[in-house]
């Protein structure tokens, strides 16, 4: 790997082995940097790269024009050194790993080249960094990226404030007391925010817009450094959420910045308590059918919303208690299931239909007619 004068960038050849032959005129350019270096994966990146025996953190000088002055940057991206592969390639490291991402009309959608690896301060117009933790954070505002298609991006690209869309995370299970994060951005409560949202039926559990701050004068400098904020889980335990990352703001400052999502046991006193609290047994019965019941009219439903994903039994007793049909059971997920029961051949009287679930169960008299 080298730069060559006039040319620029970092270019490759190769050759059987140090003695050549070497072939300058068969050098490929493929990257913008210059002064190439690589070296063997840190141990402390193995979370980030699978440990290989191609696989080079690949560093190199890059200089870049942002608001009129030339700036400098050593950019670090993971190149892959496999021989089968000619030139080496620049590994894509784009995206958030089971997230799904929904595009707002009138700017490109930031959460598709999230996250950011770097951090770019001084393109903010910011006197002090992000404050982000670990090797990357999501904003969207930065276009310091990492590799797209095998090129990598531009040291002190930025999207802006234009840039509008939304991402929502996998559907997952509070197992935890609070959950705790940074956020930053300008404002823009109405338009821009991080909430928590029921998975069964989408209803807003939390919803937290970026804290604002002074403005400096460069779209994209308010609302940083980072801060901490925290939620209160404790009423919500086994109940199935989503996460929602929201920037629907085009204005002065329009952008949400989040980083370090942690769950936790800590005393959750302090954080914000849920907009909706869940229900103590994590299913909510939302309609049943007209009772007394016929069933020449139709079998008997029982509309359920599950909010706790786990193990559930239904079925009907007679007065004595004595189990006399199956109306359902197994392992549910969250959202909406309907149980239903013909009658069979039980003579008219009076029942009771019992759901159980991994909260505590829910009982409901049948009077049966014939």
């Amino acid at each position: 790997l080298y730069t060559r004068g006039g040319v620029g960038g970092t270019s490759v050849m190769r050759a059987p082995d140090f003695r050549g032959p070497w072939d300058l005129s068969a050098g490929v350019r493929f990257d913008e940097g210059a002064a190439p270096e690589i070296t063997p994966l840190p141990a402390a990146l193995a979370d980030w790269a699978a440990p290989s025996t191609h696989a080079r953190l690949f560093s190199r000088h890059e200089n870049y024009l942002e608001w009129g002055v030339y700036n400098f940057a050593i950019q670090f991206d993971l190149l892959d050194l496999d021989p089968a592969l000619w030139p080496p390639t620049l590994h894509d490291r784009q995206g958030l790993p089971g997230w799904t991402v929904e595009d707002l009309p009138g700017g490109p959608n930031p959460f598709r080249l999230a996250p950011t690896f770097e951090d770019n301060p001084m393109a903010r117009g910011a006197t002090t960094p992000s404050g982000y933790g670990g090797h990357s954070w999501i904003s969207s505002f930065e276009a310091y990226r990492s590799v797209t298609g095998g090129v990598a991006s531009h040291v002190g690209d930025s999207l802006g404030a234009a840039a509008v869309g939304i991402a929502r995370s996998p559907v997952f299970t509070v197992m935890s007391s609070r959950l705790d994060f940074l956020l930053g951005g300008a404002g823009h409560p109405d338009s821009c925010a991080l909430s928590l949202r029921r998975a069964s039926d989408g209803a807003l559990l939390f919803r937290t817009p970026p804290p604002g701050g002074p403005g400096t004068g460069v779209p994209g400098g308010e609302g940083l450094p980072l801060a901490p904020h925290a939620w209160d889980l404790r009423t919500l335990r086994g109940v199935a959420v989503q996460l929602e990352l929201e920037d629907r703001a085009q204005g002065p400052g329009g952008f949400i910045a989040l980083d370090e999502i942690r769950w936790g046991d800590e005393n959750p006193d302090n954080a914000d308590p849920p907009l909706l609290p869940g229900d103590r047994l994590g299913f909510v019965l939302l309609s049943e059918t007209d009772n007394p019941w016929l069933p020449a009219r139709g079998p008997l439903r029982l509309s359920l919303r599950i909010d706790r994903p786990g193990p559930y039994a239904a079925a009907i007793y007679d007065v004595r208690g004595r189990r006399v049909a199956r109306l359902g059971g197994g392992d549910y997920l969250a959202g909406e299931r309907t149980l239903s029961w013909a009658g069979g051949d039980l003579p008219a009287g009076v029942y009771l239909a019992r759901i159980a679930g991994p909260g505590g169960a829910l009982t409901r008299k049948v009077v049966l007619l014939r």
